[in-house]
């Protein structure tokens, strides 16, 4: 059937991947720091997804990352992860799923910034999206590391 993804098919090295998450981060503050907001959020999202394909990898006990699970969907990532009803259930720090829930909304945005010059990501917006994602003890990231 056309335009259907194997999931025998694999693609990039899982330890690639983890390195590539850690470079997004640090890009992302880099560009935080030069005063590129715009880009600073779309690198922090790179690295959130990026970082729930790694433990898709691990949970998988795999090398490298199934072709089929080359996506950006945070949503569908995080189901793919097994950490969609964990997420929900989290008692402590109660603002992880305040946090995902906000990323998620940050990251159907993507595309406005793939096509426009600016889509009005400022120094504060990008100070909230880079906190939620690794601020401890509410980041998403530090969460997702303690998951593995």
């Amino acid at each position: 059937m056309a335009g259907e993804r194997s999931f025998a098919k694999l693609g990039t090295l899982a330890s690639e991947l983890e390195k590539s998450a850690l470079e997004r981060l640090n890009d992302a503050e880099l560009l935080y720091q030069a005063g590129r907001y715009s880009s600073a959020v779309m690198m922090g999202l790179f690295a959130l997804e990026i970082r729930l394909k790694v433990i898709i990898c691990k949970r998988l006990d795999l090398e490298r990352l199934p072709s089929a699970f080359e996506t950006h969907d945070l949503e569908g990532l995080l189901v793919l992860a097994g950490l969609s009803r964990k997420i929900k259930r989290i008692k402590r720090p109660r603002g992880v799923e305040k946090n995902w829930d906000e990323l998620l909304i940050t990251s159907k945005r993507l595309t406005d910034f793939r096509y426009i010059t600016d889509p009005g990501w400022d120094q504060l917006w990008a100070t909230t999206v880079l906190g939620q994602l690794r601020d401890t003890p509410n980041g998403v990231l530090p969460w997702l590391s303690k998951q593995t």
